[in-house]
């Protein structure tokens, strides 16, 4: 569990930052969205800390909220929209 805590919350941060925008409109969590991400990459592991693992961190929590801030494109195609998140 120690090792997969960066990643939960990346995705976490993910999860809460795509929760500000429609059609959820949560708002207000904007300003805690971030907090887990940093949390992440600043006291998780500072001793196997370097930058391909804070990108890597990074991208999963930009991925998550790309997906779930492109969920309109599915009115188009599937296909489409997994090749544009991905």
């Amino acid at each position: 569990m120690h090792r997969l805590l960066p990643w939960a919350l990346a995705l976490l941060s993910g999860l809460w930052l795509g929760l500000c925008f429609p059609p959820w409109d949560l708002g207000n969590l904007c300003w805690v969205a971030i907090g887990p991400l940093a949390w992440a990459l600043w006291f998780c592991e500072p001793e196997q800390a370097n930058w391909r693992r804070d990108a890597a961190l990074g991208y999963a929590c930009g991925l998550v909220f790309f997906s779930m801030g492109a969920f309109w494109l599915t009115t188009l195609t599937w296909a489409g929209y997994i090749l544009l998140v991905i």
